[in-house]
């Protein structure tokens, strides 16, 4: 979906000034370390044509020797498309924080990224440490005309484009430089990635496929009755009648976790939407019936049966007799912890900053990797393993939960970036739920954390029996979008009942069907 831009970036190509640089073994060296004072000395790589669309920006780099104020410099110089301007964004490593700003090369208004005038409003601080190489990664989101900056995998922050001027649509060059007395950066492995276009022809030709699906709304109608009339429930999930709609949604989930996001895009994923909403419905019209039903939980109670069975015996035979004092002590913080949210939030459902599902997902994929470090840190933290594969909620699964559901809206999904961590013993959960609690790490740009919800599963467990500790939070540095994320923490002993009776496999089924037996105002009962 996007191609890797590698050139290679030999002397003779780079514009210097003073001659301050020079390569050794393949790594830029800008060495201060001989001047006499405070001088500008730059170096300059322009971009290769085919890669002026790069949507991502990568160099790695070293500062020996000088850490201070006005120190070393990676700037990124942008074309305008509507007159052809230049202008610069300034990227100034700073002691051990970044901060921006830009040249204005005189625009008719402020600047590139007004939210980033002479330094105002973005100085972050992303543990630079001198003598360590650091990973410095640009994302540039043309269509939403924005960059997201990371450091070694720190999320830095977001500037906006100033489009008073018009729509910035080239990265021309990229410049290395040093305002200081003392001192020598290094700089290598400069790497471009851009959409090519296969990825734009995906969009595209998802789009042209979803306009040409048909569904037959009341031929899927009876057949899901006959189905289940025969213990044949098949969740929507698993339905062959709607493998083609399927398909087409896993493209668009995969675009839209590789932020490879076009106006096609979008414009496939909402008639897709439309399509699900078909689906969904004929699901909805052959439930209505409740004999049909009532042969779905004939087929449904001894499957849930049997996994609340083994779930139940883990937590009470291995859970609660080995941990018996830690578990009363877990059970009672998570409880006042649950009401302590709920009380300051006015609310035990947490919500998103926007109520479509399109930008939200597209919101969590952004967000999912801080999701999944904060659930290493946590293993490596408190002696757990974090699970790995965690990846953010599918549209078909986001949309199937909201129009199951009487009373939710797109922005009540808290779930669709997530992760899960699993631990051997209750006094690591505690520890975990601790850690969230007081707010995560609020000194690490990534870690720290506001807790919108507590579910404590391990007091009441769910319809089949299930127990963890569910946390839905947001980064307390995302004060802008404040995605809203969960994290399941998890006991390994009934971790491992779900993964050997193959519970998991199963609960798309038992998942679809209690859903909608809720949507009816019916309920699974006297699971035993």
């Amino acid at each position: 979906s996007s191609e890797e831009l590698d050139f290679v970036v030999e002397e003779e190509h780079l514009e210097t000034s003073h001659g301050t640089f020079e390569f050794v073994e393949d790594v830029l060296q800008l060495d201060m370390s001989r001047k006499y004072d405070h001088a500008w000395h730059s170096g300059s790589i322009a971009i290769p044509q085919k890669a002026q669309m790069a949507s991502r920006v990568i160099i790695d780099f070293k500062i020996d020797g000088y850490l201070r104020p006005n120190g070393w410099y990676c700037n990124l110089y942008f074309e305008e498309r509507a007159h052809g301007r230049i202008a610069a964004l300034v990227c100034k490593f700073d002691c051990s924080s970044l901060k921006l700003y830009d040249l204005m090369d005189s625009l008719p208004s402020r600047g590139i990224a007004p939210d980033s005038q002479f330094n105002a409003g973005f100085t972050k601080d992303v543990d630079i440490v001198a003598g360590r190489w650091e990973e410095f990664d640009v994302r540039i989101d043309w269509p939403e005309q924005k960059v997201v900056f990371y450091v070694s995998n720190r999320k830095a922050g977001t500037v906006a484009f100033n489009t008073d001027p018009g729509i910035w649509h080239k990265l021309v060059a990229v410049q290395v430089s040093g305002y200081a007395k003392g001192g020598t950066s290094y700089w290598k492995n400069l790497r471009l990635s851009t959409l090519t276009d296969s990825t734009l022809d995906v969009a595209e030709r998802l789009l042209e496929e979803a306009n040409a699906l048909q569904l037959d709304h009341n031929a899927l109608t009876r057949t899901i009755m006959e189905e289940a009339a025969e213990k044949k429930f098949l969740p929507p999930s698993d339905h062959p009648a709607f493998s083609d709609l399927l398909d087409l949604i896993k493209v668009a989930d995969s675009q839209i976790n590789l932020q490879q996001v076009t106006h096609a895009l979008k414009e496939a994923v909402l008639i897709l939407l439309q399509k699900l909403d078909q689906m969904f419905a004929a699901y909805i019209a052959a439930t209505a019936d409740a004999d049909v039903r009532d042969k779905m939980k004939e087929q449904l109670l001894p499957m849930l049966g049997r996994y609340a069975r083994g779930y139940n015996w883990a937590y009470k035979d291995l859970v609660c007799w080995n941990d018996e004092e830690a578990l009363a002590n877990y059970l009672k913080f998570a409880n006042a912890q649950k009401a302590k949210v709920i009380e300051e939030y006015s609310s035990a459902k947490p919500t998103q900053r926007s109520n479509d599902l399109l930008e939200i997902s597209i919101w969590s994929s952004a967000v999912q990797p801080r999701v999944t470090l904060v659930c290493k840190h946590l293993a490596d933290k408190f002696g757990g393993q974090h699970l790995s594969g965690a990846s953010v909620k599918s549209l078909f699964r986001s949309h199937e939960k909201i129009t199951f559901s009487n009373d939710m809206e797109p922005e009540n999904l808290a779930d669709i970036a997530r992760g899960g961590v699993q631990f051997s013993s209750v006094e690591q959960i505690h520890d975990a739920l601790k850690w969230f609690s007081s707010g995560g790490e609020k000194g690490n740009n990534d870690m720290g954390v506001t807790v919108v919800r507590i579910k404590n599963r391990f007091g009441e467990a769910s319809v089949g029996g299930w127990r963890d500790a569910l946390i839905n939070f947001f980064f307390t540095d995302d004060t802008s979008r404040r995605v809203v994320v969960e994290i399941q923490v998890m006991h390994s002993h009934l971790l491992t009942i779900r993964e050997h009776m193959g519970a998991h496999h199963d609960y798309s089924t038992y998942r679809a069907a209690t859903d909608l037996m809720e949507h009816h105002g019916d309920s699974i009962k006297n699971i035993k």
